[in-house]
Formats: structure tokens, C-alpha cells, sequence
């Protein structure tokens, strides 16, 4: 599989549509790091924090350093709030 991107062109913006994603994979790769997110009466599964760090990292551009600090800020701030693991 390439890394095909498709960008559409949106009164809302651009969106990019992968078929693949960097350090992660295919779609069925990337469905079992996602989050259901609610929007405008849909559900819509999105790419969750850890598989953007992971992507993030793995693209290795600089434009992506800021948002992955923030990514990992992030992810600290779910950590504590989820309080402590009693496994």
C-alpha cells in the first residue's frame, strides 16, 4: 500500500484522507487506536492521542514537535485524571 493522500476541499477547510498513516497503518490499524467522538448527532471514530504521538513521532517533521508536546500534555492530563491504575 502507498501513502496516497486525497485532499478535499471544504467550505470548513482542507481534509486530508490517508490510506495510510505513518507508524501506524492501514485502516485497521488505525480503527484500534480510535476514540468514538461525538459530533452534530453523529458518532465518529477519530484517531485517539496515542496513535497521533505515535504517528506524530514516527512522521518525524518538525512542523509536528509542537503538537506532540502538547499531544503528550495531553495524554499526562487524561493519566491523572483517570486517577491512579489499580491493577
Amino acid at each position: 500500500m502507498t501513502n496516497e493522500v486525497l485532499t478535499l476541499i471544504t467550505t470548513a477547510g482542507e481534509i486530508d484522507l490517508l490510506a495510510v498513516i505513518k507508524g501506524i497503518g492501514s485502516f485497521a490499524e488505525v480503527e484500534r487506536l480510535a476514540e468514538p467522538v461525538a459530533y452534530d448527532g453523529y458518532e465518529l471514530l477519530v484517531l485517539g492521542i496515542e496513535g497521533l504521538i505515535v504517528s506524530k513521532r514516527a512522521a518525524g517533521r518538525p512542523k509536528d514537535h509542537a503538537g506532540l508536546i502538547e499531544l503528550e500534555a495531553l495524554r499526562e492530563a487524561r493519566r491523572i485524571a483517570e486517577g491512579p491504575d489499580e491493577s
